[in-house]
């Protein structure tokens, strides 16, 4: 082999393990990354339920902890939400913004107008407690890579003393 040939090997050799190193770092970035966000609680903001009884919605506030020195893009959270392993609904948020070493609030919120649903819901807030499930999938970027998704599944019991919201029409005030 000539000096020639030996030359080019040498590059691309040396590219290909270059290439390499900086996808096996992306990759260990990301995955450290990923193992430091933690879910530390749920928050539940509110529950709606429509006048009929038909339809209903519920605002939780996921409480995610970024530990990094660095703020953390999430490209996507996708979401279910079961109360008392009922399925109340799934969601979808685009861009989500962790600051950096903070707890961040993310605010997931499903509209349903499944009657076991809303039957849950509703017993729930008889009750004033519920078991909240938040299955989440989080989508972080790696360069190289694209997207990688982390799935995470957090329960925690949620006490609710307010009441449950029961939407009402009304008419306007007469004037005369």
């Amino acid at each position: 082999m000539d000096r020639k040939h030996a030359a080019i090997i040498a590059a691309a050799t040396t590219t290909l393990i270059i290439v390499l190193a900086g996808f096996i770092l992306g990759f260990q970035t990301a995955s450290s990354t990923a193992k430091s966000l933690q879910v530390k609680g749920v928050e539940l903001r509110a529950i709606n339920v429509g006048q009929d009884a038909k339809n209903a919605s519920l605002t939780a506030d996921l409480l995610l902890d970024n530990p990094l020195p660095v703020r953390v893009t999430l490209d996507g959270v996708k979401y279910s939400i079961y109360v008392d392993n009922v399925s109340v609904g799934e969601g979808v948020l685009r861009k989500t913004t962790l600051n950096p070493t903070s707890r961040n609030r993310v605010t997931l919120t499903v509209i349903t107008n499944d009657e076991a649903a809303v039957n849950a819901l509703v017993k729930a807030m008889g009750r004033g407690y519920m078991v909240l499930r938040v299955e989440a999938s989080y989508e972080l970027p790696v360069s190289w890579f694209g997207l990688i998704n982390i799935p995470n599944k957090v329960e925690f019991s949620v006490n609710y003393s307010r009441p449950v919201h029961v939407a009402t029409t009304t008419q306007p005030a007469s004037t005369g």
